[in-house]
């Protein structure tokens, strides 16, 4: 299908969405819908300064990204029978890893003309065109932690001593309808075991915290539905890969219940701050009011544009 341009972005409706919309209505509009257009050529200066901000990341995302890519490379390697990296050799590879998005950071006018294809830091962009000491001494004391146990983990053992296993899907973002709209959910892994059961895995290089359910709940209400798997035969395991811990979670008929109402009440929420719900027109963006917060406002991608940001 042709690329069509369109003045307002498709609703859908995903968790990290929610979550922004949670954190601060301001960020919200900045993200989805000011933002929009903003690659075109003819882009106006705001859209354009939106777009950029948007695509900020940060050490932690780099991070988290680079070991995803690992776990998800050992874990398909190891069930095909393919050779894998040692944990010496990946440890090298995650740090090259943050060094190139260090590197690229400090070319802002290469990113500014192609923000998709480099890595701007957060920390870079924002910061004095260096990285705090106490933030890289952080980052560096993840990196070892969490390889290692990618090989330690619940999930690697269990692939490596059990014999049927077959991977369902692995970080690929996936569409599903959720009454008349449509939701993306993205599993880091589903593998199906002999016996017929699916176990949904989180890798998680951060703290553990209570929202970290609520996402996996989503996972596990889309594998439900769409392999029509009975809810009895449905696991979920999230993987803590800085402590070497791991938490299972049994989904019931009321967690699931619980998660519908959940995303029905957000969607609901989100289609208030629509002008026009067909064409997913925003209200205006004195609408989308900002959480003054020096610690968020510090973190966020768009306190450059935001008049309220408290820094």
């Amino acid at each position: 299908m042709a690329f069509k341009v369109t003045p307002f972005p498709e609703f859908s409706w995903s968790q990290s969405r929610d979550a922004i919309m949670q954190d601060c209505l301001r960020k919200y509009y900045y993200h989805y819908y000011a933002s929009h257009n903003g690659w075109l050529g003819d882009a106006t200066d705001s859209q354009r300064q939106a777009y950029l901000l948007k695509q900020l990341s940060n050490l932690h995302l780099v991070l988290g990204s680079a070991i995803h890519e690992m776990a998800h490379e050992v874990i398909v390697k190891t069930l095909e029978r393919q050779s894998i990296a040692t944990t010496d050799e990946w440890i090298r590879t995650i740090k090259d890893r943050l060094n190139r998005a260090y590197v690229e950071s400090k070319k802002q006018d290469v990113w500014r003309r192609a923000p998709k294809k480099s890595t701007m830091l957060h920390e870079i962009y924002y910061g004095e065109n260096k990285l705090p000491d106490s933030l890289v001494k952080l980052i560096a004391g993840k990196i070892e932690p969490c390889v290692r146990n990618v090989f330690a983990c619940e999930t690697f053992r269990e692939i490596t001593t059990q014999q049927g296993i077959e991977i369902v899907e692995a970080e690929q973002m996936k569409t599903t309808p959720f009454d008349d709209e449509r939701m993306y959910v993205i599993p880091d892994l589903v593998y199906k075991r002999a016996d017929g059961s699916y176990v949904i895995v989180d890798w998680k290089t951060g703290k553990e915290y209570e929202q970290n359910e609520d996402q996996t709940l989503l996972y596990a209400m889309y594998a439900i539905e769409h392999y029509k798997v009975p809810i009895d035969k449905v696991e979920i395991r999230l993987e803590y890969l800085l402590t070497g811990t791991h938490k299972t979670i049994a989904p019931n008929q009321a967690k699931m219940e619980e998660t519908r109402q959940w995303v029905r009440d957000s969607i609901e929420q989100m289609k208030r701050l629509m002008e026009n719900e067909l064409q997913n027109k925003p209200l205006d963006e004195s609408f989308f009011s900002a959480k003054p917060d020096r610690f968020k406002c510090g973190g966020c991608n768009f306190c450059e544009i935001c008049p309220e940001a408290r820094l």
